[in-house]
């Protein structure tokens, strides 16, 4: 059973099959908020596996093209909702490149550095021995440039816009609310909440985040799954709020709130799921 406000991930079988489906879900009454000072911790050594699967996202992708072609299908009618979206994918966008150029750049200023520490809980320069001569920070910059690439066209993405709380949009607990769900590798669904009462920044720090769900399907959950429990290193969460903060754009307190799970907490969620 989730705790109140989490994001789940709920398996459900439809024809015998299993279904993932990946909700980011909250109390229905959040704040905007700008991160607290997390402990440093978390290591990035064990990322080997997760950075393997980078093979699988080129093989699933097609190139990207030159320029952008957002050839995605969204099932909004509504013209202002068409028009918000439009608007927070192409922001999605530009705050991963952003994100990505700042962390592979010759020098990285005091502020990335900061808070890719807040974050990630490791030194931007941390080259774990798997990955030599790459750094941490190339790694999460390499996460956010195939988010960017796919959002921008690499693949073609499905945004279902669902009325009401029901189906992929359905609350686990009373009070909560979901903004939207990640089903499949290109598969999403918009609930009201993704639009109602959000600015485009906030719109745009979801995106990114269920990107991070599709592209890398099998590290980014919310819950311990198939052997993962979720650290920093593979927090949806945690690379939304990175960027956004780049930027200088506040943070949802239920985002930030949830950036803080440490290996031995990880550990223990996998030894007792419950």
């Amino acid at each position: 059973m989730c705790a109140r406000g989490t994001c789940t991930c709920g398996c459900g079988g439809r024809s015998g099959l299993a279904r993932r489906v990946m909700r980011e879900e909250r109390p229905a009454v959040d704040r905007l908020d700008h991160p607290s000072t997390f402990d440093d911790f978390d290591d990035v050594a064990d990322w080997a596996a997760a950075d393997a699967l980078d093979a699988d996202v080129d093989a699933f992708t097609r190139r990207a093209p030159a320029s952008d072609n957002l050839g995605f299908v969204l099932t909004c009618t509504n013209a202002q909702r068409r028009q918000q979206f439009r608007a927070a994918l192409r922001l999605a966008i530009a705050l991963a490149r952003e994100a990505a150029a700042k962390l592979t750049a010759s020098t990285l200023d005091t502020q990335t550095r900061n808070l890719f520490i807040h974050f990630f809980g490791t030194r931007p320069d941390h080259r774990p021995p798997w990955a030599a001569p790459r750094t941490a920070a190339q790694l999460v910059a390499h996460r956010y440039t195939m988010v960017a690439r796919e959002l921008a066209g690499g693949r073609r993405f499905r945004y279902t816009c669902v009325t009401g709380a029901v189906g992929d949009c359905a609350p686990s607990r009373p009070g909560n609310v979901v903004i939207a769900a990640t089903t499949g590798k290109s598969a999403i669904s918009l609930c009201d909440a993704f639009f109602t009462g959000r600015r485009i920044d906030q719109m745009a720090g979801t995106l990114i985040h269920e990107g991070m769900h599709a592209v890398y399907w099998e590290l980014f959950h919310h819950a311990v799954a198939r052997g993962i429990a979720e650290c920093r290193r593979d927090n949806a969460r945690c690379f939304q709020a990175f960027a956004l903060r780049l930027r200088g754009f506040g943070v949802e307190a239920d985002i930030r709130t949830r950036c803080r799970r440490t290996p031995a907490q990880c550990r223990r969620l996998l030894r007792d799921p419950a």
